[in-house]
Formats: C-alpha cells, sequence, structure tokens
C-alpha cells in the first residue's frame, strides 16, 4: 500500500497486512492502527502501548471500502487527544 496522508499525520503500512499501519507525527512514531478479526485497535505510541480506541466495524481482515476512512479519522483523532497528555499539556 504505501504512506496515506491524513490529517497532519503519516499512515505507513500495506503489504501482508493492508490494515496494519504505523501512525507517524512530525517524522516520529505515536500509534499503531491493527483491525483483526473484526476488531480494530488504536494504540499509543506504539503496538505495545495503551488502547486509545477500539471499534468493531463491518470489514474483518479489512475495511470495507465504504469505511475505511470513517475508522481511520476516528482512530487519529484518539491519537490527536492522546499525544499533548504525554508531554503533560492540554489543547
Amino acid at each position: 500500500m504505501g504512506n496515506i496522508l491524513m490529517n497532519g499525520f503519516t499512515l505507513s503500512g500495506g503489504g501482508a497486512s493492508p490494515e496494519q499501519y504505523e501512525v507517524f507525527k512530525d517524522g516520529a512514531l505515536v500509534a499503531y492502527f491493527r483491525l483483526r478479526y473484526g476488531e480494530f485497535t488504536v494504540k499509543c505510541p506504539d503496538a505495545a502501548g495503551e488502547i486509545v480506541f477500539e471499534a468493531s466495524p463491518v470489514g474483518d481482515g479489512r475495511f470495507d471500502d465504504n469505511e475505511r476512512d470513517e475508522f481511520l479519522n476516528k482512530g487519529l483523532g484518539a491519537v490527536a487527544e492522546w499525544l499533548p497528555r504525554q508531554s503533560g499539556t492540554q489543547k
């Protein structure tokens, strides 16, 4: 797949796991998105991090075409809320 630019973030993913993304902000890894078995999770700052968003889309190992943008945007919103807490600042 390659890189996707959305809302000031870069999502890098694809290959054998098309709904698995590393998420970068200003070049730093800030989150990991994964859809498996109908469960979409967003973890910060990486795959071993805190779950900041979960959802159950219709797609199983892949989002349905009409839901990908919705869930990626919701995940990015959760990451954007998580980031300021890491530096002790508020939005």
